[in-house]
């Protein structure tokens, strides 16, 4: 009996513990202040619990109450897709065309969402069908980003300014032929939309499809007299953009449909070469480009390497000037012993002496390369190369001096280069009368300047 009583009083206090957090969490809104009542209401507005919405508006709160980052229960309601949340706050008065400084209108809200039935009854209840956010992007431009054809025919049968453009230039058309929506593009165009339009940087729809590899485009683009040789402020047009994202299909059909023969003169051939795709550039001779054939110099080579034998060790930089045309890398070393190292000398009939040796030398040289694999951010290959070397020096603790002179060079070894930089590893054959083997091993470590940057212009949202 006694366990029994004892089973009851324990359950007796955790039940009521439990009962008295349960009341804890119930809030009376007869006794919560205003503040604590407009709170509530976007609270249960971002949760789609319409019928404590009705009750909270009955006891006094904001309908156009708003959180503290500023965002409205209507907003947090359109965003949520609670369409009888939004309908109860419309109808009791909401701010339908709202929103704080960074953020999304109701009406953008749910279009970014994809909440048709929000957006119908929004504009059907007077939304600014035009409504711009800070960065000037309508209902529209984001319906067409995202691809949703449905609300984007509904904005256009409420005549929504079809080729309105956000702060960077973006038109509606641009944003559904960026982001591959052609069912959206075409209904814009059928609709009104003006194929050429251009953002900050000259970019039309035209040029990024050309960009993109997307033929039914071209056609559709085409179709609406789009001008097929517009340049945007790089002064790249269409067939250039496509080599440059070697979009070797696009060529072929740029190349079709070029009937002034503007495309090809030898300026796409440089650009493959400067995009490191010289894959691409038997295609571009077949479509009718012209060959281009002077040096281009790209980048500068900034380098630290060694040079060793048996007996000695060399440290030094390399100043480099890199040649994409031919392929070829144009060289200054200055390289130096830290310090002396004992050396013999042979003087003839089987006489040596011996001193303690401090060299040096400068060097130009040039090397051409030959690409075993070729990417357009990476290529590994083979080289050689001649190198001119004025070498002098010292003999510590001697008047003698070791003989400077100019000698030949030749060298052959690995490389890998990258865009930030890249590595040689070289043999070389340097003899400096030691008595010992001429043939060096040489690493370099060398980081890259690119001076003829070239931009690819893969368009993207700036939102």
């Amino acid at each position: 009996m006694t366990k029994v009583v004892k089973i009851l009083v324990v359950f007796t206090f955790f039940t009521n513990i439990f009962c008295y957090s349960q009341n804890d969490s119930i809030i009376n809104y007869d006794t919560i202040s205003k503040e604590q009542l407009d709170f509530q209401l976007v609270v249960t507005a971002s949760k789609g619990d319409a019928t404590t919405v009705l009750y909270l508006l009955g006891k006094g709160a904001d309908v156009n109450a708003v959180a503290d980052n500023g965002i409205s229960a209507l907003m947090y309601a359109s965003q949520g897709g609670y369409l009888q949340v939004v309908k109860t706050l419309v109808a009791n008065g909401a701010n339908i065309n709202y929103f704080p400084e960074g953020e999304l209108s109701s009406i953008s809200a749910a279009i970014t969402n994809n909440h048709y039935d929000i957006v119908e009854y929004l504009l059907y209840k007077g939304a600014n069908k035009n409504i711009a956010d800070s960065k000037n992007i309508t209902p529209l431009i984001y319906a067409s980003a995202y691809g949703y054809f449905d609300i984007v025919r509904l904005l256009l049968q409420y005549r929504t300014d079809i080729n309105k453009v956000d702060t960077y230039g973006n038109s509606a058309l641009m944003m559904s032929v960026l982001y591959n929506h052609p069912d959206v593009s075409e209904l814009l165009l059928l609709n009104g939309a003006t194929p050429d339009v251009a953002d900050n940087h000259l970019f039309t729809p035209f040029l990024y499809a050309a960009q993109s590899g997307n033929n039914d485009y071209i056609n559709l683009f085409k179709t609406y007299k789009s001008n097929i040789y517009h340049e945007n402020i790089y002064s790249y047009s269409a067939f250039d953009l496509a080599v440059l994202n070697n979009m070797q299909n696009v060529i072929t059909k740029l190349h079709e449909i070029d009937t002034l023969n503007k495309f090809c003169s030898n300026k796409p051939v440089k650009l493959a070469y400067l995009t490191n795709n010289k894959k691409i550039i038997p295609l571009l001779k077949t479509n009718g480009c012209k060959p281009y054939y002077l040096p281009i110099f790209k980048k500068l080579i900034f380098g630290y390497g060694t040079s060793v034998n048996f007996n000695d060790m060399l440290f030094g930089t390399t100043i480099g000037l890199a040649e994409v045309r031919y392929n070829l890398l144009f060289s200054t070393s200055y390289y130096t012993k830290y310090w002396a190292n004992r050396i013999l000398i042979n003087y003839g009939n089987d006489v040596y002496n011996q001193f303690w040796e401090r060299r040096s030398y400068v060097s130009l040289g040039i090397d051409k390369k030959f690409n075993l694999i070729n990417k357009q951010n990476i290529s590994k290959g083979i080289f050689a190369g001649l190198n001119e070397f004025y070498t002098y020096g010292h003999y510590r603790g001697s008047e003698i001096k070791p003989q400077s002179k100019f000698m030949l060079v030749p060298d052959i070894g690995y490389f890998i280069d990258g865009n930030v930089g890249g590595i040689k590893l070289m043999v070389e054959y340097a003899n400096f009368n030691y008595g010992i083997s001429p043939f060096r091993l040489n690493t370099l470590v060398y980081f890259n300047i690119n001076f003829k940057s070239i931009k690819k212009n893969l368009k993207s949202t700036e939102w």
